[in-house]
């Protein structure tokens, strides 16, 4: 909330301020923190996580039963991980959310500009959403190039718009923030005074397994100060982190892609569409991770709620309840990009020996939600082709 203030007293973000994440978030909080401080400013964020599970249970039913819908708008609902990091921590990635699966609702509804519109809203909220832009690209590309000419065109207009005023005021300080220093470099504007301990300015905090220590800077001279030592059980459970994550780290991108031909496989079962959203953003954190920033728990929002979409049948109810709360009380670090890519894993098996759906089986496809996939624009041939190839998603 410390953002918030500094625009109350006229700062103005990314010159004045050093704020990491697009501007929709805050100014979506602006109005509600002058009208009612900062308890009314959580409203926009609590109300998106509620819209979120709606959003899920929609996408869901159109592609099952009312009851299936219903599990995995509750899964979502329900999860403790979006209880904690959104509804009491009040973080960036829950509007993104919304809007990241409110774009995949209209992506399977073949709704080229409320689709792209929709994402990027999302990026506006929390530039990760991006990460999504080449799946929405791949099904528009593959139904109707003008389509996603146009969603495209809709997506960077909306981006330029919104962001004109911020660039107006520092070009330079708003694509450095924003981009993490990939765009502009290092940001130039004025830092906020840091904390002081005993006249010397303490910088960070660093945590090792054996105790907390804080490095300060006094003068010239820069030292390392004990905080606490930490008892042997908690040495111990900081050493299986530890390895853990160093673990992890290893098979990551290797399980990444392995990944490919397990969703090569699926390509014609009705859930490939939110299951390639959910694989492209864990994929892109992973490398996110390797080459820009450290991902935190609390970025792998929108992956939870992707793994709520692809709720079937009891095993994927228990892999997309389970993998957020594993996720919650498990170390930071690359186990959190590693939990993702397994849990796609699972959910690629179960979905793959549950009874085939219409779109698997050599019937042609019925329903709602294969009519609405289908483009009203589409050449006869075509159709003919996906019904002759059971009907894919993205037409062959």
């Amino acid at each position: 909330m410390e953002q918030l203030s500094l625009l109350a007293h006229g700062l103005i973000p990314y010159r004045d301020v050093a704020i990491s994440y697009p501007p929709l978030f805050l100014y979506s909080l602006y109005p509600f923190y002058v009208a009612g401080g900062a308890n009314l400013a959580s409203v926009p964020i609590i109300v998106s996580d509620a819209a979120t599970a709606v959003v899920v249970y929609l996408i869901v039913e159109r592609m099952g039963e009312q009851r299936t819908a219903l599990a995995a708008g509750l899964v979502y609902a329900l999860s403790p991980f979006a209880l904690f990091y959104e509804s009491y921590v009040w973080f960036s990635s829950q509007p993104m959310t919304l809007f990241a699966v409110l774009g995949v609702y209209f992506l399977i509804r073949d709704k080229p500009l409320l689709s792209f519109s929709t994402l990027a809203l999302a990026v506006l909220f929390k530039q990760e959403a991006i990460f999504l832009l080449p799946v929405f690209l791949a099904v528009f590309v593959r139904r109707n190039p003008r389509m996603s000419l146009e969603g495209l065109t809709a997506f960077f207009g909306i981006l330029i718009a919104v962001s004109l005023p911020f660039l107006i005021a520092s070009v330079q300080g708003y694509l450095s923030l924003v981009t993490y220093g990939l765009v502009g470099g290092r940001w130039s504007g004025a830092p906020l005074p840091l904390p002081v301990t005993n006249s010397a300015i303490c910088r960070n905090v660093l945590t090792n397994i054996h105790g907390i220590e804080m490095s300060c800077t006094f003068g010239s001279t820069t030292y390392t100060q004990v905080v606490a030592n930490l008892p042997p059980s908690v040495v111990l459970i900081n050493q299986f982190s530890y390895d853990l994550n160093v673990l992890s780290a290893l098979l990551a991108l290797p399980l990444l892609l392995l990944m490919t031909p397990v969703l090569y496989s699926l390509r014609r079962s009705e859930r490939f569409v939110p299951l390639l959203c959910l694989y492209s953003g864990a994929g892109f954190l992973i490398l996110f991770a390797l080459t820009f920033h450290p991902v935190f728990k609390y970025y792998y929002m929108p992956v939870y709620a992707m793994l709520a979409l692809l709720v079937a049948n009891k095993g994927t109810f228990g892999v997309a309840m389970l993998a957020p709360i594993i996720s919650l009380v498990t170390p930071s670090g690359a186990f959190q990009e590693l939990l993702p890519i397994l849990s796609i894993f699972a959910i690629a098996i179960l979905l793959d020996a549950s009874p085939r759906a219409p779109y698997a089986s050599g019937s042609p496809p019925t329903g709602r939600f294969v009519r609405d996939l289908r483009p009203s624009t589409f050449h006869v041939g075509r159709e003919r082709t996906a019904q002759r190839e059971g009907g894919c998603i993205i037409v062959c």
